[in-house]
């Protein structure tokens, strides 16, 4: 997902929403399809606008925060013209100083922290050379090459994923860096864990629960094998071992898997695990919530 500067090649879609182009015009991007658009005038905010199918899901904020990342002093005279445009601005943090003036506020706070970030920014603190590490949703590859990273090429990373496509994608990826003898990632689900590692072996595992960024959307995780998968990788962590798990959830998938997975974590034995949870209540939308665990 993607905000850029609009071009020709977006005039039709950009027709579609109701959106004129131009110079100052952003659009939103997600998997090749421009999903929304927001327009400035002379410093202006005119207008802001989602495909229906993606609306209150967090990705007008989105839209707005980095549209505002990439346009100098826009924050500071924000005039909306429409109701849309003026809902996403106050979810925002941003206000009129009286009636009738200039909506007014620095660009919001925006450190770039998310949940992959912040498991990420984790992981970085106990991973070392050396290490053995377990990508358990391997996705495109992108946590895989973080990890084969962080273990360099004297260390073991072995990766999941049920769709062929997510395979292809991290092998591919593991070859193209230099890390195809470090890593690999093995066409399985992460509920056969335990049949590729002993327990007490392991130094960090990463879990990623949602669907496959850019693949089938109804092709998602389930409490039904996330929660197992997640205790059988808890049993392969070594003492001190940490693993990290990232929760998505909206869409057709619910809320489900991520309720249960923090109750879950929430009932782990204080004596045996520390779990610590940073949710993002602040953002719009269903904010994807990072767990981080140590094992005593």
């Amino acid at each position: 997902m993607q905000v850029r500067r609009s071009g020709a090649p977006d005039a039709a879609a950009l027709a579609v929403l109701g959106v004129c182009g131009g110079a100052d015009t952003f659009v939103l991007e997600k998997d090749g399809s421009v999903i929304g658009a927001a327009r400035m005038q002379e410093s202006c905010l005119v207008q802001c606008v989602l495909a229906p199918e993606w609306r209150r899901r967090g990705y007008g904020t989105f839209l707005l925060r980095r549209m505002l990342r990439c346009y100098p002093g826009a924050a500071r005279a924000l005039c909306p013209e429409n109701a849309p445009a003026q809902a996403l601005l106050r979810r925002c943090g941003f206000r009129p100083k009286e009636q009738g003036e200039p909506w007014v506020r620095g660009v919001p706070h925006d450190d770039g922290e998310n949940a992959l970030s912040v498991a990420h920014a984790f992981l970085k603190e106990h991973v070392r050379a050396g290490m053995t590490a377990i990508d358990a949703t391997a996705g495109n590859g992108g946590d895989t090459l973080f990890l084969c990273r962080l273990v360099g090429h004297g260390g073991r990373v072995l990766a999941f994923d049920i769709q062929p496509q997510a395979v292809d994608n991290t092998n591919k990826k593991l070859a193209e860096t230099g890390y195809g003898e470090t890593g690999k990632a093995v066409l399985d689900s992460h509920a056969n864990l335990a049949a590729y590692a002993q327990p007490g072996s392991v130094d960090a595992v990463m879990f990623n629960l949602g669907y496959l960024p850019g693949g089938d959307h109804s092709v998602f995780t389930e409490k039904e094998t996330s929660i197992p998968a997640i205790g059988t990788a808890l049993s392969l962590l070594k003492k001190g071992g940490v693993m990290t798990v990232c929760v998505y959830s909206g869409g057709a998938q619910g809320t489900a898997e991520r309720d249960a997975v923090l109750q879950f974590f929430a009932q782990l034995p204080k004596a045996q695990y520390d779990v610590a949870v940073r949710d993002f209540k602040e953002q719009a939308g269903l904010p994807p919530v990072p767990v981080c665990v140590v094992k005593k």
